[in-house]
């Protein structure tokens, strides 16, 4: 079962997280460039000052999950965090639209084309730029940053001590698409390896960027039933 120290924010769009450290929070993912203030005010529900705030956390690149970063920067001085294979959409303020799957992926992609304008985010300079392993013990944080690509190159996840995991867009458990691997991405076979390393990490819950908290017996459950190895 999640912890009482992952705090999901909740949007039309996509799923946020505040992670309760030692000292401090940390945001996972940034939305789109209209939810600053469900941001706020998820803070201001739970009691948190912006300034408990250590540090925010991209997931991956895609304008659904970046968009406020610069605003956050600027503004509160949160410390933000990208990994290295995803960076330069960012620090452009490119839009991407991604490859797909089939062809609900492919209308959505249309759509996303036609609305490009309504996703702009503002190009930004992140402050920390990751590759490997990278521990949160510097945010007070009992976890680490894991490269988990799949759904985008510069896609990873933050693997929490506790057994969660916060995973983005790397899986998702919603009526449309189906559950299982996301409407997106560039490599089944990447993308399942990506969930065999965290369950080799004893992930126990994964919180996707998109539905419900996942339990790790789910995840070994699509694996087999795509007839890949759940180790």
């Amino acid at each position: 079962m999640p912890s009482d120290n992952v705090i999901t924010i909740r949007t039309p769009i996509c799923m946020l997280y505040l992670v309760r450290g030692n000292d401090g929070y940390m945001l996972v993912d940034a939305g789109t460039w209209g939810h600053y203030w469900p941001i706020r005010l998820a803070l201001w529900r739970n009691g948190i000052k912006p300034s408990e705030v250590r540090c925010v956390v991209a997931t991956h690149e895609h304008p659904d999950h970046v968009g406020v970063l610069g605003k956050l920067q600027a503004k509160h001085g949160w410390t933000v965090i990208c990994h290295a294979d995803g960076v330069d959409a960012i620090r452009e303020g490119r839009v991407i639209i991604p490859e797909t799957r089939n062809r609900l992926g492919r209308f959505c992609a249309g759509v996303g084309r036609c609305i490009r304008w309504l996703l702009c985010f503002r190009a930004m300079e992140p402050d920390m730029v990751v590759s490997g392993d990278t521990s949160l013990e510097p945010f007070g944080v009992a976890g680490q940053l894991v490269h988990t690509p799949g759904h985008s190159e510069g896609s990873m996840s933050v693997v929490l001590d506790s057994g969660e995991a916060i995973v983005g867009d790397l899986m998702g458990d919603r009526i449309l698409p189906a559950p299982g691997p996301p409407l997106f991405g560039y490599s089944l076979d990447v993308l399942y390896e990506s969930w065999r390393e965290l369950l080799r990490r004893d992930v126990r819950v994964f919180h996707p960027g998109h539905g419900k908290a996942i339990p790790a017996d789910k995840v070994r459950a699509w694996l087999e039933a795509a007839g890949e190895p759940t180790e």
